[in-house]
């Protein structure tokens, strides 16, 4: 799988102020990494959507995600 993002994912800022960042993004791809495109990027948006908790968001959020069928 390859994934590309826009920086409105490691970018998108809580009620605190705080960022999602490079590094809760990663630990949420790892932890979807099992599973087929087609349910990868569900369990991602879950994750930010509960990060950001309703705060307003300033950016796009965009993912492509590619797979490779064996």
């Amino acid at each position: 799988k390859i994934l590309m993002y826009t920086d409105g994912w490691t970018e998108s800022h809580n009620r605190r102020g705080e960022q999602f960042g490079g590094a809760r993004l990663k630990e949420a791809v790892l932890q979807a990494r099992r599973n087929a495109a087609k349910d990868f990027f569900r369990p991602l948006l879950d994750k930010l959507q509960v990060f950001v908790s309703g705060a307003a968001q300033h950016d796009d959020i965009t993912a492509v995600i590619v797979e490779r069928n064996p």
